[in-house]
């Protein structure tokens, strides 16, 4: 549900962040925001194993959207009129990288969250859930993404306004109990502008 900030999940991000031991990071790219998370032993166990990671690639960013704007190299008028007002199909971008994240985003605003094993779980869990599944269970690659080792899978939920990228990285958080209010995080800057009062903010 896309509802404001909930309470449900917030034993799972103390206070205290010598607490919390896993670190995530939130990256913006201009209209939308990422979601970079560590390829780590939880990660293996929840999501799925045919996405396209090896044991080399220590971090993966997500990030959901309309697909053929998503998709697009030079997304249209109509392209881009459709994703937002009419419900359409919708992708995951998965990239790929063995990077720090700093050294690997770093001309780009982001922001460092640590996240308890158990919210890092629950966010793992939420996000694997947006994955279409072929026959096999395996999930369904679409194309090439669009940097690092990148790939675009196929998603099952409807993308609309405002149901939009960005609330999507909000609602990971709040799954992991990272206080945020989902109804908000329509734009990019105000979900880095949300996250930044959980983590480590860089402006560049």
């Amino acid at each position: 549900m896309m509802g404001a900030c909930s309470s449900a999940n917030r034993d799972l991000f103390p206070a205290d962040p010598e607490l919390r031991d896993i670190e995530v990071h939130v990256v913006s790219h201009g209209w939308h925001v990422g979601l970079v998370l560590p390829v780590d032993n939880i990660f293996n166990e929840i999501m799925p194993s045919s996405l396209h990671i090896t044991n080399g690639q220590n971090f993966a960013e997500f990030g959901w959207g309309d697909r053929d704007f998503y998709m697009a190299d030079s997304p249209g008028v109509w392209t881009t009129i459709k994703g937002g007002l009419l419900p359409s199909s919708s992708a995951i971008h998965v990239a790929a990288f063995s990077n720090a994240p700093e050294e690997q985003f770093s001309r780009l605003e982001r922001v460092t969250i640590r996240l308890t094993e158990d919210g890092y779980r629950a966010l793992l869990k939420r996000a694997e859930s947006y994955f279409s599944r072929d026959d096999e269970g395996d999930v369904i690659e679409l194309e090439d993404g669009l940097y690092a080792d990148a790939r675009f899978y196929k998603s099952p939920r409807w993308y609309y306004v405002p149901k939009t990228s960005n609330k999507w990285v909000a609602l990971l958080l709040d799954e992991a109990g990272v206080p945020i209010n989902t109804f908000t995080a329509v734009r990019s800057s105000n979900v880095i502008r949300q996250a930044a009062k959980s983590g480590a903010h860089v402006k560049q």
